[in-house]
């Protein structure tokens, strides 16, 4: 039996995503940043960067979970404080064109975490991929969008948001 390693959906979008690129013309470039819920996955609240050429779509993400203060040492003192921020990166294919245009996506999360105090950590990592499909409502200067998508890990999460044309 052949084993597939576990990087290979990484390496398979990096590649699909720079053929996708490769044929998109500058000129047709838009950018636009916005605010999502569950975008990045995992993060309560992300912002996000998005560059849209004609179908073609590439996204940076960045969110947040928590910070928290923990007791490591059973007294009344809070001793470490922690911190989660979540990102990714991902490519669309939209379809059609006008003010309604479904789309599919796939990408993959980031994360970092950070603890300081009595006990001192830190640890950057690359998630699993996802991928899924949705809508955006593009009309004026931004648009609205929602999607459902699908991970190995996770099951199965939902994103919503919206952005403003730059």
């Amino acid at each position: 039996m052949v084993k597939i390693p576990r990087s290979l959906p990484l390496y398979a979008l990096l590649l699909i995503g720079g053929l996708c690129l490769s044929g998109t013309e500058a000129k047709a470039q838009k950018l636009s940043l916005g605010l999502g819920w569950h975008n990045p996955p995992g993060a309560t609240v992300g912002l996000n960067a998005m560059w849209l050429w004609t179908n073609v779509a590439a996204e940076l993400g960045l969110g947040w979970v928590k910070l928290d203060s923990v007791d490591t040492n059973s007294n009344t003192d809070q001793d470490t404080s922690t911190m989660v921020i979540l990102g990714d990166a991902n490519l669309k294919y939209l379809f059609m064109s006008g003010a309604l245009r479904p789309y599919i996506q796939g990408g993959f999360g980031t994360g970092v975490y950070a603890a300081v105090g009595d006990v001192n950590d830190f640890d950057i990592g690359i998630g699993g991929g996802f991928l899924g499909a949705g809508l955006y409502l593009m009309v004026g200067g931004g648009y609205l969008y929602g999607s459902y998508n699908l991970t190995g890990e996770e099951g199965r999460f939902a994103q919503a948001g919206v952005g403003f044309w730059l």
